[in-house]
């Protein structure tokens, strides 16, 4: 099944048909499509330009490795901020969508006890690895060894099961590795293109976990208690009083940040078992943040139209420390959450990051679906 079918089989997922961004995208694609397959994934360069949002980039790549490898990174994710409104025009976007939220039927997804929740994620890093050894954010292999490691954008689609009171499942599969560089992919592919864990296939199962399928490229475990989800029934639905409940928590740990209640709100909305009345707290919440930022033009990791919301913060917030934009994207036609990304800002907060350009999207997510499933072994009905 296709992405687009399977996104249509979802009624949380109604994405807006937008025939000029597909037929732009599918042209820019066939235009540069060089791939080759290993086992099942594609592997590519680094995506070159879509629309106004990329820009082809050639700059000298030191990794942080004590072999001093070099590449020449090309066509790495740069995205633009884009049209971006007001606080006063963002505030009453969200709370046109707080209503949206509030009348959707039902409580939330909140399974029986021998029911779990089923969620699809397709996510994108900018990661370097190790073969073998270990798998790290770019620029994250620090040793005091020489190593040989390898960059690269790794995508993926993660199916998980989720249960408080049984057993869950998370299978993983690897779609695709799109390199910095085509000297980069030569490289990798002379030395016998090894992949990042946990997609080796070598990854051995910790003692909670019992395997059902593991082999290059996929790994599929049956976890203990699932990748679990938090119930939210003591969580106050009235935006005011929810916004002093996640600052009360912060101020107990120190000082309070805007920053991280956004966060903190956020992860709500990404819970599958959230509430209708929760949620539109929630985005009643976000309208009351006088820098919140919000770009009409955005489009998650498979291409879904949507608005993301951003935060404009000092120097000195916690949010902002290591230099990284993180971007909420929701449809406001239908309050729901589409994805989250996060990217490079100011390259000098991490300096370890070395050749990367300011805008470049490290980490991306499109959540694709969720639902109420008797299982490990089913997924929803279409």
């Amino acid at each position: 099944m296709d992405e687009l079918t399977l996104m249509r089989s979802f009624r949380a997922e109604r994405a807006r048909p937008n025939p000029t961004a597909r037929a732009l995208a599918r042209r820019a694609l066939e235009a540069r499509f060089e791939a080759a397959t290993t086992a099942g994934f594609l592997v590519q360069d680094a995506p070159k330009v879509r629309h106004q949002t990329v820009i082809q980039r050639r700059r000298l790549l030191s990794f942080a490795a004590a072999t001093a490898l070099a590449a020449v990174l090309a066509g790495v994710l740069v995205f633009s901020s884009g049209p971006t409104a007001q606080p006063a025009a963002a505030a009453e976007v969200l709370r046109q969508t707080a209503t949206i939220a509030a009348a959707e039927s039902g409580p939330g997804l909140f399974p029986d006890p021998h029911q779990l929740i089923f969620r699809k994620t397709v996510r994108q890093e900018l990661e370097e690895w190790v073969p073998g050894k270990y798998t790290a954010s770019y620029g994250g292999v620090i040793t005091t060894k020489p190593v040989t490691s390898y960059g690269g954008y790794v995508r993926s689609t993660e199916e998980a099961w989720m249960s408080t009171k049984r057993r869950g499942r998370q299978r993983i599969v690897l779609d695709k590795l799109s390199f910095l560089s085509a000297a980069e992919r030569q490289r990798w592919k002379a030395a016998g293109a090894p992949l990042p864990i946990p997609f080796d296939g070598e990854a051995a199962p910790s003692p909670e976990e019992h395997v059902i399928e593991i082999r290059r490229g996929v790994r599929d475990v049956e976890v203990l208690d699932g990748p679990g989800y938090g119930r939210f029934a003591k969580l106050p639905t009235a935006p005011r009083a929810l916004r002093h409940t996640l600052e009360r928590k912060q101020a107990g740990e120190g000082k309070v940040d805007d920053g991280q209640v956004i966060a903190e709100l956020w992860d709500i909305l990404e819970k599958a078992n959230t509430s209708p009345a929760l949620r539109a707290a929630v985005f009643n919440a976000l309208a009351e943040e006088p820098r919140i930022g919000l770009d009409r033009t955005a489009e998650d990791l498979v291409d879904r139209p949507g608005y993301a919301l951003s935060y404009a913060s000092d120097k000195a917030s916690l949010y902002q420390q290591g230099g990284i934009r993180t971007e909420y994207i929701f449809d406001p036609e239908t309050s729901a959450i589409l994805g989250k990304r996060e990217i490079l800002v100011d390259p000098s907060e991490r300096p370890w990051v070395k050749g990367i350009p300011a805008g470049t999207v490290l980490r991306d997510a499109a959540y694709l679906g969720s639902g109420i499933v008797d299982s490990i072994h089913q997924r929803p009905r279409r």
